[in-house]
């Protein structure tokens, strides 16, 4: 009659169902985000599970924040997109605050301006049926500042640096699951 919620990247329904055989098991897997109830919240869908378990579990992980059943098969590239990324967000905003300090600006005004940008680009690509390059483009005017910024960063190879530190983290979740 228990229920057991693991948190562990790379441990497998199997490999919990070994561990604790008189439990039900969940494989999920958080972020830090659910300190402040907006979570995003991965459970394997065990289809051995039955409802009721389900439903249970989802009753307390839901005021954590959003929470997305998925096949045990998706579970590394939930952890690398929601589990990890949130490290990837945070420095990428340290970034932005370094350089408003190097601009002139104090750290924390700096980051009152970056966390406020920040919000309104999410509630606008939210609020759009536009994808972000749509979106981004309608920033961008000819021979502005805005192209000579993500000039620099293509230039950089800040997407790559994004695209492969996340396929990195998926990959690292694939090796424990197979140790």
């Amino acid at each position: 009659g228990q229920i057991v919620l693991s948190i562990m990247a790379g441990a497998s329904i199997k490999l919990l169902q070994s561990s604790f055989p008189q439990a039900t098991v969940f494989r999920t897997m958080p972020n830090l985000p659910l300190l402040c109830g907006q979570g995003m919240i991965g459970i394997a869908d065990d289809p051995l599970v039955g409802k009721e378990w389900k439903e249970k579990v989802e009753g307390v992980m839901k005021e954590l924040g959003r929470v997305y059943w998925l096949k045990e098969s998706l579970m590394n590239a939930f952890t690398a997109l929601t589990g990890s990324n949130p490290a990837f967000i945070y420095l990428v905003i340290e970034a932005m605050i370094e350089a408003g300090i190097s601009l002139g600006l104090k750290a924390p005004i700096a980051q009152e301006y970056i966390l406020g940008t920040i919000e309104g680009s999410v509630a606008l690509l939210r609020k759009m049926d536009k994808s972000p390059e749509e979106l981004r483009w309608q920033i961008c005017s000819p021979g502005g500042t805005t192209i000579a910024g993500l000039n620099e960063l293509e230039r950089q190879n800040v997407r790559a640096g994004i695209t492969e530190g996340l396929i990195k983290t998926f990959e690292r979740a694939s090796e424990m699951e197979g140790a």
